[in-house]
């Protein structure tokens, strides 16, 4: 790696003289952490095979780079990309986090001139995911790595190019989007699929089957494996859900039994697999339809006990006969397995045209082809979940059994926070829970049929640990302690 001296850091890194992205770490010989993240990164980089350039500023030299890039405490690395700062970090990171660091480095960004002569006019040979985003919009910048790293999982099959609309205004317009971030599919320079919001990971893996590619699992990690503790005791463990975890030990229990029975020969009645989930946001509806999923693998109901998670956007395509191809393949996905249908209520909301009703349609004809293979939950609000069962005779025919899904407590979401802060190597100090706890009563008491429950808890910790990033970063060397505890102030 290249020592370079500030004059050198202006003429070259900053006035964009480099094609590929450069990493520059700011360090002291004094830096105990420097010399620890050196290394690592070095490695790191060296592994891109020249995709990344890399370059070391000794700021004890240099004290005028300091004050240039507004460094408060080191180590301290930034990644450039034609002279701008795109991305950083202050302080030592694990190995992992600093792969990926650089891996998101290696997605092309594109201007809009780059997206009309190489997308548009389909340059491309291959599938090519267009990601619209800002790095202004947090969604957008927590959607990335996912994105990125499914993308890679098809080892070439698929291209993905970057397009950061804060720069090129001019193609939100040419694309009508309306929200960040947005994720076009194009074929041959045409768009063939797009979802325009935030996507957990299996629907992102979703998106990515559908332009026909296998997703192969990434060398660099392990398989998974099965856990080793029963997803019926992983359930009882959840906080909180008291009415929801009685309710699934007894559907256990009757197909447990029912199980027994039949092996001995005796009369059982047929147990439908599939249920409503009614509740407000964030009350663990997805994380229950996972467990769920593998205690029917337990008793042996299902052969594999996956979950495939879906909303309208996964199933409802924007042309005629699109819609159904498009909700069969989420079928198919989805065998031996729950397929989990979020705000299924938005499937019924539309006129006559609406292809929800398609939706509709498929899913009552899968669910009873395949109804040895396939469970199906339908989760949403409570009174939109009653209407979205009145809206055709064949599902509440179908779905005859409803789990309601209460908020947390303030003490729950507590509970909640004061896990997550344990699982992320914080320590909460005396008065930062007493303001935690102050905070999840108010908005208990105030709260609206869209309080978010745990999405409210995720929030506030995001608040949190940026709260304690910027009262530590301004910190020249911060203890372990330091890094470690959250103080009242940190929570806002």
């Amino acid at each position: 790696m290249v020592e370079i001296l500030t004059a050198t850091f202006r003429a070259e890194v900053l006035d964009g003289s480099f094609d590929a992205p450069v990493i520059v770490d700011f360090w002291a010989p004094w830096c105990g952490p420097c010399k620890q993240l050196g290394p690592i990164l070095e490695k790191t980089v060296r592994a891109t095979n020249g995709a990344v350039r890399m370059f070391k500023l000794n700021i004890d030299e240099d004290p005028e780079i300091a004050r240039l890039m507004q460094i408060q405490s080191i180590p301290a690395v930034y990644a450039f990309k034609d002279g701008r700062p795109v991305d950083g970090f202050v302080g030592a990171l694990p190995e992992g986090q600093i792969e990926q660091f650089v891996r998101n480095l290696l997605i092309k960004d594109v201007t809009t001139a780059t997206f009309l002569a190489e997308v548009v006019d389909g340059s491309f040979d291959s599938p090519v995911i267009v990601y619209f985003w800002a790095n202004s919009s947090l969604p957008s910048r927590q959607l990335a790595p996912i994105l990125e790293k499914t993308v890679r999982a098809t080892n070439g099959a698929v291209r993905m190019v970057k397009l950061d609309i804060d720069e090129n205004p001019e193609i939100a317009q040419q694309m009508r989007l309306q929200s960040i971030p947005a994720v076009y599919a194009f074929k041959d320079g045409r768009p063939v699929d797009g979802v325009v919001r935030s996507l957990p990971e299996s629907q992102v893996k979703l998106f990515i089957q559908r332009l026909g590619v296998t997703l192969d699992q990434p060398t660099n990690e392990p398989e998974s494996t099965q856990p080793a503790v029963p997803a019926l005791d992983r359930l009882t463990a959840l906080i909180g859900l008291g009415g929801v975890k009685r309710e699934i030990a007894s559907i256990a229990n009757l197909l447990r039994v029912q199980a027994l029975r039949q092996a001995r020969g005796m009369p059982v009645r047929p147990v439908s697999l599939h249920m409503v989930f009614t509740g407000r946001p964030g009350t663990g509806k997805t994380t229950v339809a996972r467990l769920l999923a593998e205690i029917y693998r337990d008793l042996g109901l299902l052969n594999k006990g996956h979950l495939v998670e879906v909303d309208r956007a996964g199933l409802v395509a924007g042309y005629v006969g699109q819609t159904a191809m498009k909700t069969q393949s989420a079928v198919e996905l989805a065998l031996d397995g729950v397929l989990f249908v979020d705000e299924a209520y938005t499937l019924a909301g539309g006129s006559e045209n609406d292809f929800g009703r398609e939706v509709i349609d498929t899913l009552l004809k899968a669910m009873e082809d395949l109804r040895d293979r396939l469970a199906v939950i339908v989760a949403g609000y409570p009174d939109e979940m009653n209407r979205f069962l009145t809206s055709n005779p064949g599902l509440a025919s179908r779905f005859n059994r409803t789990i309601e899904f209460d908020d947390y407590s303030p003490e729950e979401l507590l509970e909640i926070f004061e896990t997550m802060i344990r699982d992320g190597g914080y320590q909460l100090a005396v008065e930062a829970r007493e303001r935690a706890a102050q905070l999840f009563a108010i908005a208990y008491a105030s709260r609206t049929a869209s309080f978010g429950n745990g999405r409210f808890v995720r929030n506030l910790l995001e608040r949190t640990q940026e709260g304690h990033a910027n009262r530590v970063g301004l910190m020249l060397n911060p203890t372990e302690l330091d890094l470690a505890m959250i103080l009242a102030a940190d929570l806002g």
